[in-house]
């Protein structure tokens, strides 16, 4: 008897112990994720909604421990609108997809300006692309940004395909290929 007892107990724990495990996966199925990567959009959105595309270049930094900082700029080239006349200040907080600037940064910056001259990134994660120069890998495009997460959640029309932006399996990193955006002729380009 008592080993018939003894039995019926460890099924009974087993049996609560997998409910217990079930449980536990089902509410990790059901809650959101935090660092789940960001939704697609198009180029053509991106430059509409817009008030400013600029070429800058960060002169200063200053990052929190908790990742949130803010970037002072100067303007270099206007693409689209009136690029500030002076240095101005990019802000940004301590969110996953949240995107950073270095000290002496150049970016190509997708802007939004508000009413007291203050600039925040037109789209969530996806305005502030990071411009490389070497003229060496290819003559023909001197300045790009690699096109990978998040940019590459920008999905690129057929229109700016044709124009030269988007060139497929351009730069090696490891084994990997991956593609770039040119920025040579970004201005007549984004017309």
């Amino acid at each position: 008897m008592k080993n018939i007892v003894k039995s019926c107990w460890l099924r009974e724990r087993s049996t609560r112990t997998r409910l217990r495990k079930i449980s536990t996966l089902l509410v990790c199925l059901s809650t959101p994720i935090a660092n789940a990567d960001l939704s697609s959009t198009s180029l053509k959105n991106l430059i509409e909604q817009s008030d400013v595309i600029v070429f800058a270049h960060s002169i200063k930094v200053e990052k929190g421990s908790n990742g949130a900082g803010y970037a002072i700029l100067t303007a270099e080239k206007a693409i689209k609108g009136t690029a500030p006349s002076e240095n101005f200040r990019i802000t940004w907080s301590s969110e996953v997809h949240e995107q950073q600037i270095d000290a002496n940064d150049n970016r190509l910056l997708f802007l939004k300006g508000n009413a007291n001259g203050e600039y925040t990134g037109t789209q969530y994660g996806r305005s502030y692309w990071n411009v490389e120069t070497d003229s060496s890998i290819n003559p023909a495009c001197s300045s790009y940004t690699k096109y990978r997460y998040p940019i590459n959640m920008i999905v690129i029309d057929t229109k700016y395909i044709d124009s030269g932006l988007l060139i497929n399996n351009y730069l090696k990193e490891g084994r990997k290929s991956i593609s770039i955006l040119c920025l040579d002729n970004v201005q007549s380009i984004f017309q």
